[in-house]
């Protein structure tokens, strides 16, 4: 049995909302609604991990939700298999789709029935249940929907395979293409491009000539995954056409035809050059792409001035691909100059397309020792005044609030744009490990407030860089986190808001990166603040990462101290199922057995597929023998049947 850490076959978490109440007779009859939208966005909610805010520090060891998920026991698959021979097809329905919310593969059984309903409605939702329970012989299922004569249910098949990413039903995609539905091999073609797969050549001049535009953008997207010579012709012709979406695909794909021979190729150059010159965006963005996939770098450094934002967002992407180092200055540039999203101020995932995030990420894998210098430059810049900007904050924000008067919604936004820019320069300094600026660094981290954004970076920076002079400061913000983090327990309890700032973003990002700093005399700060208890209320997100950095302390002194906190966290004692995750594998990588009990307990409670997986792998390698992961506990959903005892 392997680390669920290390097991890329593990399943992923799944959220959904948990419905209470009892449950009594089977109900004969559901409401009208659109069930088959209902199961695809169900789909969507069940089998997609929530994703990671992206760049921000301490989210890395966050890889699983840990979400309650709902489970159906036999019982419930026995019910709802009942309901598939009921006279209303809307409730077969009904029951089909909610046996694929079940998420137990022996419900696969019943859907495969469901499949030679007479009802074309049913057998479309028996497919998309099928996919979602994600049994052994789900696949092939999809797989025979995809040969279907109804139109419908092979859309239906096409939407369960992009839902899965099944890579092994290429073949079964590619024969879609020759549907005599053009919606079909639209969605075919669209499927096998999300794959990664490439459709035959022949096949894609065909569809390059279709008269559907829809089906031409899709083959000109899929076009750039392939390589002949066959495709360049009809590609110029696509290339030249009056739709600007597709004239930016096909020079897309052409990039990927010619790749560094473009210049040697005087017709797909006079079509990129001429693109370049277009009045139109999408076109431009065209040339743009193209130069990328010809591995032409630095041809795209004009296109960072162009008026266009997704022209330069296009450019700025192509330039960090490239590793284009003429670019950094105005790379720079455009980080610290784009528009102002407050996605940081909420912590949530920040948009794909922010110009801010890809000019950062492009510097990061530019890496040369100019960023060092523009990002060191620039927080020492800005740190004066946003210091001054923190401070009003505090004062307008907590205690009396005597400076409220004075945070206009004007100095609010450039308090909010000064700590983007502050965090993308430690972020920069941190990833290329530079000591640059590191005294501005260590100044800002002790200055600002425990709930600033630029304090989680800082911190993160500080610990990448790996000098152990930022041990002191960061223990010292850890006591302040703490102290501020039980206030505010204190004040959630009462309905009050906090009376200090406090974020536990910026807390569990400084417990890690005292731990990539490695230093045991952080180890009563980490055990202080993952220890906060207000009538059993915790602080979770440094609760959790202490049981990841703890473990490499555990010698001498605190060993005692690190197994105690171990254990009460696996004992649960208000700690979240995150840190009990944690913890279990602490208690694998420090082999200690008086966890054995307390895993026990925590495996018998059945929370969710990942404490389920955790627990007995833990269980496994301390005890030695093989431990049976137990079915999930039964926990319905807003399913069609009631049933009374729970």
């Amino acid at each position: 049995m392997t680390d669920p850490e290390d097991d890329p076959l593990r399943a992923r978490h799944m959220t959904s909302t948990i419905q209470n109440g009892d449950r009594s007779e089977v109900r004969s009859a559901a409401a009208r609604r659109s069930i088959c939208f209902a199961l695809i966005v169900s789909c969507f909610v069940l089998l997609t991990p929530l994703p990671a805010l992206a760049g921000l520090p301490g989210r890395e060891a966050q890889k699983d939700d840990m979400a309650l998920q709902w489970y159906g026991d036999a019982e419930d698959i026995a019910l709802l298999a009942s309901l598939l021979t009921d006279a209303d097809p809307h409730v077969r329905e009904q029951a089909v789709c909610n046996l694929g919310q079940t998420r137990n593969p022996d419900a696969l059984a019943h859907v495969r029935k469901a499949l030679d309903d007479t009802e074309p409605a049913v057998r479309r939702s028996a497919v998309l249940a099928a996919a979602q329970l994600r049994a052994p012989l789900s696949e092939q299922v999809v797989r025979q929907a995809l040969a279907s004569d109804d139109p419908e249910t092979v859309l239906t098949a096409l939407a369960a395979a992009r839902l899965q990413t099944w890579r092994e039903l290429a073949d079964a995609l590619a024969k879609c293409l020759g549907h005599d539905q053009a919606r079909v091999r639209v969605e075919a073609l669209a499927c096998l491009t999300q794959l990664g797969k490439a459709a035959e050549p022949a096949v894609l001049v065909r569809l390059l000539g279709d008269p559907s535009l829809a089906l031409r953008l899709r083959a000109a997207e899929n076009a750039a995954l392939a390589q002949d010579a066959s495709l360049v012709e009809p590609l110029l012709a696509a290339a030249g056409a009056n739709n600007p979406a597709l004239a930016g695909f096909a020079l897309a794909a052409l990039g990927r035809q010619v790749g560094a021979k473009l210049g040697e190729t005087p017709a797909v150059l006079d079509a990129v050059n001429q693109a370049a010159r277009s009045a139109h965006p999408l076109v431009r963005r065209g040339a743009v792409w193209a130069l990328d996939n010809a591995a032409l770098g630095p041809r795209v450094c004009p296109f960072l001035d162009d008026p266009s934002p997704l022209v330069r967002l296009a450019a700025v992407r192509a330039a960090g691909r490239h590793k284009v180092a003429q670019c950094v200055d105005r790379l720079f540039e455009l980080m610290v100059q784009a528009p102002f999203d407050n996605y940081l101020q909420h912590w949530r995932e920040p948009p794909s397309t922010d110009p801010h995030l890809a000019a950062r990420e492009s510097l990061k894998a530019i890496a040369t020792d100019r960023v060092a210098e523009l990002a060191a430059e620039h927080l020492a810049k800005l740190a004066d005044e946003l210091k001054e900007a923190e401070k009003l904050y505090v004062s307008a924000s907590f205690g009396q609030r005597a400076g409220a008067k004075d945070m206009t919604p004007q100095k609010a936004m450039r308090r909010a744009l000064l700590e983007r820019n502050a965090a993308a320069c430690a972020y920069l300094l941190g990833r290329m490990g530079n000591r640059s600026g590191y005294d501005v660094q260590l100044d800002l981290v002790k200055a600002l407030p425990v709930d600033c954004v630029s304090t989680a970076f800082l911190a993160e920076a500080l610990g990448r860089i790996g000098d152990k002079r930022a041990v002191k400061p960061l223990m010292d913000v850890v006591a302040v986190c703490a102290h501020n983090g039980r206030l505010a327990l204190i004040a959630q309890a009462a309905q009050q808001p906090p009376p200090l700032p406090y974020s536990h973003e910026v807390a569990q990002a400084v417990v890690e990166a005292l731990g990539r700093l490695d230093d045991p005399q952080a180890a009563p700060y980490v055990l202080g603040i993952a220890s906060v208890n207000v009538s059993m209320a915790r602080l979770n997100e440094p609760a959790m990462a202490a049981a990841m950095v703890l473990p490499q302390w555990f010698a001498g002194e605190h060993a005692k101290a690190i197994e105690l906190y171990l254990l009460t966290v696996l004992k649960g004692n208000g700690y979240p199922m995150a840190a009990q995750y944690q913890a279990a594998r602490a208690a694998v990588k420090l082999k200690l057995q008086s966890a054995i009990e307390p895993l026990r307990a925590l495996m018998d409670q059945r929370h969710n597929d990942a404490m389920i997986h955790i627990t007995s792998w833990a269980l496994s390698e301390l005890t030695g023998q093989p431990v049976a992961p137990p079915p999930p506990r039964p926990r319905p959903g807003d399913w069609i049947i009631r049933k009374a005892g729970r």
